[in-house]
């Protein structure tokens, strides 16, 4: 009588075959998955930037240029590394902190808006693992995500 399976030496084959497999899919699906996460936290710094922006037009001053408003109690935009934050009054208003391995640069101290929501030209950046997304504010207030630095 003839058995019907698989040898030891079948299946260790296709064990081997199915390990190199996804050794090879791994960096792939790494690369996605910080590329995704890159995606979510810039859009949630646009989200976070805009919010800012609300803020800044909706203080109270009679005043139509940033620069005029006393900067300790204006609503303002801190941070660097890590993690940023949204101050109002100088109490922190909110903060944020970006996953491990991910940080933020730019001219983080120069992100402000004016009370008709017009603001210093500014480009943050966005890094993790050699990815980087950038968060670009133009001079009418405009916030958007980019995969390129601007230009000029």
């Amino acid at each position: 009588m003839k058995q019907k399976g698989f040898s030891l030496l079948e299946v260790l084959l296709v064990m081997a075959i199915l390990s190199l497999a996804a050794t090879a899919a791994v960096p792939v699906f790494t690369a996605i998955s910080d590329r995704l996460l890159l995606q979510r936290e810039a859009a949630l710094l646009v989200s976070e930037l805009r919010y800012l922006r609300e803020l800044s037009m909706d203080y109270p001053s009679q005043s139509t240029r940033f620069v005029d408003v006393q900067s300790d109690t204006y609503p303002a935009f801190k941070g660097g590394g890590s993690e940023y934050y949204i101050y109002l009054n100088m109490s922190k208003y909110e903060r944020h902190r970006l996953p491990n391995g991910m940080n933020i640069s730019g001219d983080i101290k120069h992100v402000r808006f004016g009370v008709l929501g017009t603001a210093n030209p500014v480009t943050l950046t966005l890094d993790l693992h050699g990815q980087s997304k950038y968060v670009i504010i133009d001079v009418e207030g405009r916030i958007r995500v980019s995969d390129k630095p601007p230009e000029g």
